[in-house]
């Protein structure tokens, strides 16, 4: 992902730069590579700055274009204020072209090169496995969420219930039942016969309003 945001970039300043010297005579060769190099440096940081790249966030539902928004955004307003304070021919005319040209192929790009990765979890790779604690309605309730969103990479394999029991036997929709929540998350994911704790996660269930939230950093309320 960050390659392919390096080079759209790379490739668009180079591109437009090219339409620009081409059509408008304020665009010398100097000025534009000084705006070539520090459109690049400005758009390159400011997505680094804004955790563009997370891998927290890549692949990971609306969050992953809102972030990637919010760092094209940044650099058209550090490049607008830099055009102002530097008296560099046609800058202004550049700003406003360059970051919405990098958008309208960034923001589709990014969204082919998810689709493997979504395809893939819907057939059961690239899974983060999570161990589950809350009480028994909840954690069905995640159960269900994650099995109907699979794209979003997450696969309950072990739960935590408050009296340490399923709804019916030790498990609780096929997925085992391995304490109550006052065992600890590194001893409870070890006693999980599926995965093991070094690739596990762990999400905190609790039920608020009528609504499942799951306080973990891969699953926001917002997602749950």
């Amino acid at each position: 992902m960050i390659t392919a945001d390096v080079l759209t970039t790379v490739l668009l300043v180079v591109a437009v730069g090219a339409v620009m010297h081409s059509r408008h005579a304020a665009f010398g060769p100097l000025s534009l590579a000084l705006l070539d190099i520090l459109t690049v440096v400005v758009v390159v940081g400011s997505l680094a700055i804004n955790r563009v790249w997370t891998p927290a966030v890549l692949g990971q539902g609306a969050e992953e274009f809102r972030r990637l928004g919010r760092g094209l955004f940044g650099a058209v307003v550090a490049l607008g204020l830099g055009a102002l304070a530097v008296d560099i021919p046609g800058a202004r005319l550049w700003v406003f072209v360059v970051v919405p040209a990098i958008a309208l192929v960034a923001f589709p790009l990014r969204y082919v090169l998810r689709r493997p990765l979504h395809r893939g979890r819907g057939e059961g790779r690239f899974m983060l496995s999570v161990l589950a604690a809350g009480n028994l309605e909840t954690v069905e309730d995640l159960i269900h969420r994650t099995r109907r969103m699979a794209h979003l990479g997450w696969r309950v394999d072990a739960v935590c219930t408050l009296d340490g029991r399923g709804r019916v036997g030790p498990d609780v929709d096929g997925v085992p039942v391995v304490g109550s929540p006052t065992r600890s998350a590194a001893a409870a994911t070890a006693s999980s016969p599926s995965h093991p704790t070094s690739t596990g996660h762990l999400a905190v269930c609790k039920s608020s309003r009528g609504r499942l939230r799951a306080p973990a950093p891969r699953w926001s309320s917002r997602r749950a």
